[in-house]
């Protein structure tokens, strides 16, 4: 029974005691059974009537009473000083209870009962009871009430209980008697700790091995030795609600007697100087007050209840008169008592009970606070509380009347119990009623659904813990051990029940450590480690306390499984780790003391896991070396006991480690997987586009696949967090699936660290590999396993973010978060925690990280080639053959091998192609070059083979020669298909051998240059066919003149409209130190037989062999295809210069014409020498315009003819000698070479030619024509002709022309013409442009061309007159500057040399070195940038003409600061204001337009701000910055020198800029990046067209499709080499920088001129047929 129960005091104390010898759960089984008789009716009771006193508490006065009994097993000796004060606390009567199994001779053991009554003079009955006894036991003994042991036990039982209440209620009368015989009552005296303590205290020696021999001390009576005194009083942190000595409701802090006194010592040392006479005429004026209250504490006791509330009235009243303040408060105490106890029986006794409680059907009452309705009985008792609190601190200052410590604690927790019955019941009524009365838990219908504050009862969890503080004092720990246990632990509970976890761990903990020393045992006690109940209370105590201060059993490691740590558990985050560390440290200690080795090693392994970051090394070391000590000492005393790994999951990764390249086997589909070359491509179904938004995205993973009964390794990543090293025993791949054979090894992981193992194992067969994880065995730990999951996939990561969210409002954190887990775990599967961590670990099997295993691959090694040392040395085009020797070192056989191949001309010609802008045609060169000529080929592709193990295999591979083709890599897939006794698969796995090969390729043939000429025919007897119509085969020894003597057409042949005929041309250099022999052939499609022409090329020189060959005819739909793609690729948009459509159009033709040129052409050689053999490249060569008009046979042919006469004399190939007066027929045939029908305007001009080269147009007088001389032709089918006849008739002598064309009427394109030309004697010959259009222009440099320095050269306006029409034909040619000089804008240049020139030049006809870079103005047009070149201000005015809008100069920078060119003053004509701040606006670009003045500023500015930091001026970047952003740089020319009037040629912008590379290549050791402008770059170039074909259109208002430029400069690296690059016709003058007597070694010209009226009338006389 609680002896804090409200009722207590109401209750009488029988001690039950055993007779020895009893069995302990013999005599607990018979306890048990008594207790069932507590409560006896008192209508029960037979009344005894013997006399006045002895009936003075019968049970017949009050029969709706109750006696309750407390039977108790142990008597607390130390509170004997009490019992005079507290009737309740005395022992009334003893029991014995006596086994008669264990006696043969029952006497004996009532003999023995005698003896222990002896010890309990207080005991007014008692009662000797024998159970189960024999049938031969006789029931004779006096005093002995046998009970026999069948029938109605419970019968027997209540009739005994009865009879002894009887007994008490008439000896209740004799000690009343007594008590009213008294003059004098002290008040309890209080003794001194030691005193109580060591009278109470037994030493082990006096301890007998059987509990129950001492019937002075009961079974239970524990070993009271006191430890050294614990402070108890709890930090001011660790309280929540109410801190201790809190006030209660209604008492100030100045009532506590406790907080007023200092020590009962100097009370007890007041008191004894108080007179004993002044003290003995108190106590006798108090006395009849005190036994008013000492009689009503019996008829409480009795039951009799109305007289008990009468006298404790009465005694009231007397004390309060006499101002006993102690009494009188015991006397409030027990009239609560009384009245809950009447309210419980629902009796009515008067006016004096103020109120019944309601019955539990009514409503409940209303609150305290409510003027409406009486006050609950509750709130009566807690203001009579509050009284009994204020009166006991005034005994503060009574030396003889004081309360003593346990008296005052007592009634505090009293009024806390009953207040927490109520709340926890949620009403006030007959269940709280029934809870305060007999306590226990409430029924579970009426008990509050919450925890938390119940509206009905009115009773505050705040009010509870005040009262509950209120007994909780610094006087604590003047108390007794025992005391001290009881007040904590009766808190503790106080605060359970209310749901104050914090201040329920608080005082458990304490609670626990004042016990441990009781039931602490030696370390070196004979008995076991099993624990006995009292030691598993304190262990359930202590995980109460973990629990709540959050280092509780959540954790899966505390469960006694050895299950698979599948990752690191989710922890509860709340609470100090200061505070839990101590609580940690508690527990360990503990469980030490007890001993229970199980729960110390569990809170060891739990404070190491979860409160590692907050210890110190020293400490983690400390407790990781106590767990092998912890589990030696468990196996010494013989349990087997080994401790589970205590930290986190150690294994953070693992993957599968790919083995090395020649045994990682590679799947392939059956279906799909042909084995073809390497060069082969695979179509696929990813598009031609770069980026498609609209495909699905894939991750391309590479699986690994583990080959059975091969060596398996996986790289594992082991994490250690702790302070200390852990030294693991064994660690080892965990799998399941296939049988797996795990290799085992120790290793040791540092402290704090990360490391990589690499581990291995063995797969026995094929299948599915599942990676668990590692199983790894820590040193004193079991071996478990870590398991280890793959990433969450995308789908769970959404859907654990979409819980994460959802849960944002549950508290994750503090107390509630173990009420929310235990919700779950109620709801949940009832299960153990292995079966959930297995539940756990199937949920998430499809996680683990899979692997196929195969079966078992073949393996092959190279055992030899015929290279030496893998190098092979080939000249440029040169095929050869190698041998590979394979050798089968496996112990599978090998049915299948083929070969691919890869060279390192693949991935440079990938990464030219993946360049942002390549033109068209290079892009399809390269395509060829990449992969239509392959490095390496095998002719035995596919062939299955049976090399079985041991066996050897010769495969041959064939070599070619490639230009640029440093290294190759031959990959031989091998492996064992259409196994025997195995089903087909549809896929197979092969594996790979590779042998690189180190390659050198010579060029020793290096083709020059290639020409197209007129083959024009001539009369003969020879012919250049057979007699089938063919061209023959050509002896090389023939000269290119005895060839052209020989290729003439017979007279036959003269009837066709045009020579199908021309002779190519190619120069060839052998650049090799032996002679080659160099063989063209060419293959005609229409022919079976083929020219082959063969020279010796000499080393060191050029050979020209020159080729005839069939003109090609391709129509315009051919012609004019865009160029293909060998891939399908997104077509990407130039970012060059924007070109016209006949541009367009002529590009595509060059393109297409150069294609079916190159499909007849074969060029090989052969080395007499070494006789190697091999082709060579001339895909190099280039058409240009000129070229291209001789190789392709016009759409429209014409063909003019004249019937011979006697008098009409052919004197050669269409010139005719005719007479005068008579009329002449000329036949015009038109053919038409198209695929589609064309309609045709025909134009013929006749004229008169001079030999001055002048020509009359006006021939009135002189000729006469019968017909039209304008007039449309027939409609002209495909493949046909039409014929239109002039006749004329000449009245003079002379050299008379016919001018003709055609135009289509439909589209109005003039067609490819010819012409008839006629002198005296009637001439014709062909003519190939009209004289309305100019199909041709001219550009000029300035310099060394037209003037030098300034001077004008003499032929320079002579020149310029004749390409202004000054010309036989008077015929405008237009034309353009084009020069690398610059530093002004293009009018200022047009004036300066129309003064010079003294002939009109427009600005629209220049192009300076600078003009070019009006396209960088988009780009910079916002944004400040430096132009350097030329004097004063001249650049910047080109600049801001151009569009840039913020434009600085070096002298600008110099004037802004100073410092940074100081080697020359600024004067004041050259200062200026500088408009900008640079430390504010970087510079963003450097544009150099013109040569510079000042090459040192120049150089030292540039470097700076090529160096500065984001283009700040004075700044300097560093590290990687520096290495990734540059300036850009642009310049205008690379000419690194120029002419002027001094005899040598002066530095020009290409010096500048080769001294600025120079000095930033030392400052930064990188290379300077730049972009070039000028001659000869292509964007001058393409720039210039445009200009040129704008003034074209400007001046003649004519837009050619196809104009053929003709370049002339002086210098040979600028002019020359530019024209050529871009197709150009150049001409090379000597006037200027070039002063060769030949043509120029590096960059040829296609024609040599003293001067430039020479050039220029080359170009007339090529181009007009003059």
């Amino acid at each position: 029974m609680d002896p804090l129960l409200f009722t207590a005091p109401g209750r009488i104390r029988i001690l039950l005691v055993p007779v020895h010898p009893i069995k302990a759960h013999t005599f607990q089984k018979y306890v048990e059974l008594v207790k069932k008789f507590g409560v006896v009716k008192l209508g029960d009771v037979t009344p005894d009537m013997r006399g006045t006193q002895k009936t003075m508490f019968s049970a017949q006065a009050f029969h709706e009473g109750q006696l309750h009994f407390n039977f108790i097993t142990n008597y607390e000796a130390e509170h004997a000083y009490l019992e005079e004060f507290q009737m309740h606390r005395k022992i009334f009567g003893v029991i014995g209870i006596m086994d008669c199994q264990e006696f043969s001779n029952l006497p004996d053991g009532f003999s023995k009962f005698s003896e222990i009554l002896k010890n309990y003079p207080t005991a007014i009955a008692h009662r000797c009871f024998a159970f189960n006894p024999a049938e031969t036991q006789p029931d004779d003994t006096k005093g002995l009430i046998m009970l026999p042991n069948f029938g109605d036990m419970g019968f027997y039982m209540s009739t005994m209980i009865c009879d002894f209440a009887s007994n008490i209620l008439t000896e209740f009368g004799n000690v009343a008697s007594m008590i009213e015989k008294k003059t004098i009552i002290n008040s309890p005296k209080i003794p001194s700790i030691s005193s109580t303590s060591n009278s109470n205290t037994l030493q082990p020696s006096s301890l007998s091995t059987t509990r129950y021999s001492k019937p002075a001390n009961s079974y239970s009576l524990p070993d009271l030795r006191s430890p050294p005194p614990i402070p108890l009083t709890p930090p001011s942190q660790a309280m929540t609600t109410v801190g201790i000595g809190g006030t209660t409701v209604g008492v100030n802090s100045k009532d506590n007697p406790y907080q007023i006194r200092s020590t009962l010592g100097n009370i007890a040392n007041q008191a004894a100087m108080v007179p004993n006479t002044v003290a003995d005429l108190k106590l006798k004026r108090r006395a009849p007050g005190r036994i008013q209250k000492l009689i009503a504490d019996l008829y409480l006791m009795s039951g009799r209840l109305p007289d008990a509330v009468t006298n404790y009235y009465i005694a009231i009243d007397t004390t309060r008169n006499n101002s006993d303040y102690l009494w009188q408060a015991a006397a409030l105490e027990g009239l609560c008592v009384a009245l809950i106890l009447l309210a419980y029986l629902h009796a009515d006794i008067g006016p004096q009970v103020l109120q019944a409680p309601p019955s539990p059907n009514t409503n409940p009452p209303s609150s305290p606070s409510s003027p409406i309705g009486p006050k609950p009985l509750w709130t009566d008792i807690t203001e009579k509380y509050i009284n009994v609190i204020t009166l006991y601190a005034k005994t503060s200052n009574s030396a003889h009347n004081q309360v003593p410590p346990l008296v005052y604690t007592e009634s505090c927790l009293k009024l806390a119990k009953m207040l927490s019955s109520i709340w926890i019941v949620g009403q006030w009524g007959d269940d709280a009623l029934k809870v305060i009365v007999h306590g226990g838990p409430p029924s579970e219908k009426n008990s509050s659904k919450k925890w938390g504050l119940s509206q009905m009862s009115g009773v505050t969890r705040t009010e509870i813990s005040q009262w509950a503080m209120k007994g909780y004092g610094a006087f604590v720990e003047e108390m007794t051990l025992t005391e001290q246990i009881y007040i904590t632990t009766t808190i503790a509970s106080i605060f359970s029940t209310i749901n104050f976890r914090r201040k329920h761990a608080f005082f458990l903990r304490q609670a626990v450590l004042l016990i441990l020393p009781i039931f602490a045992k030696p370390q070196n006690s004979s008995q076991n480690l099993l624990i006995d109940e009292f030691d598993s209370g304190i262990i359930s105590c202590l995980a109460k306390v973990t629990d709540v201060y959050g280092v509780g059993d959540e954790s899966k490691i505390d469960k006694p499984d050895i299950g698979p740590i599948l990752d690191d558990d989710p922890l509860l985050n709340f609470g100090w780790p200061a505070i839990q560390i101590d609580v940690m440290k508690d527990a360990i200690s503990l469980t030490e003391a007890l001993p229970d080795i199980s729960s110390a090693i569990k809170y060891t392994t739990r404070l190491l896991r979860r409160l590692f970051l907050h210890l110190p090394k020293e400490e983690q070391h400390r407790l990781s070396i106590s767990l092998p000590r912890l589990v030696s000492l468990a196996k010494k005393q013989g349990f087997d006991m080994d401790v589970k790994y205590w930290g986190m999951n150690l294994v953070r990764a693992i993957e599968v480690c790919r083995p090395t390249l020649r045994k990682v086997p590679y799947p392939h589909s059956s279906k799909l997987f042909t084995m073809k070359m390497a060069d082969e491509q695979v179509e696929s179904n990813d598009g031609p586009f770069i980026y498609n938004p609209f495909s699905k995205k894939t991750v391309e993973t590479v699986q690994t696949h583990l080959v059975a009964n091969e060596t398996a390794y996986f790289m594992v990543t082991l994490a250690n967090p702790f302070a200390v090293d852990l030294d693991i025993q064994s660690i080892s791949i965990s799998t399941s699936g296939i049988a797996f054979k795990p290799n085992i090894v120790p290793t040791s992981i540092p402290a704090n660290t990360s490391i990589p193992l690499r581990l291995s194992g063995i797969p026995k067969e094929a299948g599915g590999l599942i990676i668990r994880g590692c199983k790894i065995k820590v040193y004193g730990c079991l071996e478990q396993e870590f398991c280890v999951f793959l990433p969450p996939k995308e789908d769970e990561i959404k859907r654990k973010e979409k819980d994460e969210e959802l849960s944002k409002r549950i508290k994750k954190s503090g107390l509630a978060v173990i009420d929310r887990h235990r919700r779950v775990d109620s709801q949940g599967s009832t299960s153990s925690i292995s079966t959930a961590a297995t539940s756990v670990a199937q949920n998430q099997y499809m996680d683990f990280l899979k692997v196929d295993v195969i079966d078992d691959q073949p393996l092959l090694k190279i055992k030899s080639t015929s290279l030496m040392h893998g190098a092979v040395m080939l000249f440029e085009g040169e095929k050869t053959e190698m041998t590979i020797k394979l050798e089968n070192i496996g112990k599978i056989p090998v049915n299948f091998i083929t070969l691919s191949f890869h060279d390192s001309t693949l991935a440079n010609a990938q990464a030219i192609l993946n360049s942002a802008d390549i033109p068209a045609e290079e892009a399809y060169e390269m395509e060829l070059y990449a992969h239509r000529q392959p490095v390496f080929s095998w002719d035995q592709m596919e062939r299955k083979i049976n090399l079985l193990p041991g066996n050897e295999q010769i495969l041959n591979v064939k070599l070619f020669g490639k230009r640029g083709c440093t290294y190759g890599t031959i990959q031989i897939d091998y492996g064992y298909l259409d196994r025997p006794d195995s089903p087909p698969k549809d896929i197979f796995f092969t594996r790979q051998v590779f042998y690189p090969i180190l390659l050198t390729v010579h060029q020793h043939l290096e083709p020059l240059a290639m020409d197209v000429l007129n083959f024009k025919p001539i009369a003969g007897s020879g012919s250049l066919q057979n007699g089938n119509g063919y061209i023959n085969v050509i002896d090389h020894r023939k000269q290119v003149e005895e060839l052209l003597k020989i290729s003439r057409f017979s007279e036959k042949s003269v009837s066709k409209l045009e020579n199908e005929y021309c002779l190519l041309t190619f120069d060839i250099r052998n650049v090799w130190h032996i002679p080659f022999e160099v063989t063209y052939s060419v293959d005609e499609v229409e022919s079976p037989n083929y020219v082959k022409i063969s020279t010796t090329v000499e080393p060191s020189s050029t050979a020209r062999i020159v080729l005839p060959i069939k003109r090609i005819a391709l129509n315009e739909s051919d012609a004019t295809k865009p160029i293909p793609s060998l891939f399908d690729k997104q077509f990407v948009v130039s970012k060059g210069p924007k070109t016209t459509i006949e541009q367009e159009r002529l590009h595509l033709a060059l393109f297409w014409y150069r294609e079916n040129l190159l499909k007849k052409l074969t060029t090989t050689w052969r080395c007499p020498i070494s006789h190697r053999e091999g082709t060579v490249d001339i895909r190099s060569l280039r058409l240009n315009k000129s070229m291209l008009n001789i190789l392709r046979i016009n759409e429209v042919s014409f063909f003019v003819e004249i019937r011979e006469t006697s008098k009409v004399v052919k004197l050669a190939l269409n010139r005719f000698k005719c007479p005068v007066n008579e009329f002449i027929p000329i036949r015009f045939v038109v053919f038409n070479r198209q695929e589609k029908p064309i309609k045709l305007c025909i134009r013929i001009q006749p004229v008169q030619s001079y030999s001055d080269g002048l020509m009359e147009c006006d021939l009135s007088g002189r000729m006469v024509w019968n017909g039209l001389l304008q007039t449309p032709l027939p409609k002209i089918e495909p493949k046909s002709s039409t014929t239109y006849i002039l006749p004329v008739c000449f009245f003079s002598r002379g050299d008379f022309q016919f001018l003709y064309h055609c135009e289509d009427i439909v589209s109005r394109a003039i067609g490819a013409v010819s012409g008839v030309y006629a002198r005296l004697n009637f001439k014709v010959f062909k003519r190939p442009y009209s004289t309305h259009t100019c199909h041709y222009g001219v550009c000029f440099d300035i310099d060394g061309v037209l003037i030098k320095g300034k001077k004008v050269l003499p032929e320079t306006r002579e020149a310029l007159s004749f390409l202004s029409g000054e010309n036989p034909l008077q015929k405008k040619i237009p034309f353009i500057l084009l020069t690398n000089g610059g530093g002004t804008t293009e009018v200022r240049k047009a004036v300066e040399l129309s003064k010079l020139l003294e002939f009109p030049i427009s600005s629209q006809q220049l192009v300076l070195s600078h003009s070019p870079m009006r396209s960088l103005v988009p780009k910079y047009e916002n944004s400040m940038v430096l132009i350097v070149g030329g004097g004063g201000d001249s650049c910047r005015e080109v600049a801001e003409s151009y569009g840039f809008k913020k434009v600085v100069t070096p002298l600008d920078i110099t004037t802004y600061s100073p410092s940074i060119w100081p080697h020359r003053k600024i004067d004041h004509q050259t200062k200026r204001t500088v408009k900008h701040d640079f430390l504010k606006e970087p510079i963003q670009a450097i544009m150099m337009f013109h040569d510079s003045w000042n090459w040192g500023r120049d150089v030292q500015i540039i470097t700076d701000l090529l160096r500065s930091k984001d283009g700040y001026i004075g700044t300097l970047a560093h590290g990687l910055e520096e290495n990734l952003h540059q300036m850009p740089v642009y310049f205008s020319n690379p000419d690194f020198i120029w002419s002027n009037d001094f005899p040598i040629p002066r530095f020009g912008q290409g010096a500048f800029r080769k001294a600025l590379e120079v000095l930033f290549e030392e400052m930064t050791g990188r290379k300077l990046k730049y972009e070039l402008f000028g001659k000869p770059e292509t964007p001058t170039y393409r720039y210039a067209e445009q200009i040129l074909e704008n003034w074209a259109f400007e001046t003649l208002k004519d837009r050619a499709l196809q104009r053929h430029t003709y370049a002339i400069g002086d210098n040979p690296a600028a002019d020359i080499a530019g024209a050529n690059a871009h197709n150009w016709t150049s001409i090379l003058v000597r006037t200027g920088v070039f002063q060769g007597k030949e043509n120029d070694d590096r960059f040829p010209a296609d024609f040599v001129a003293q001067h430039v009226l020479e050039a220029v009338q080359w170009v007339f006389s090529r181009e007009e047929g003059m």
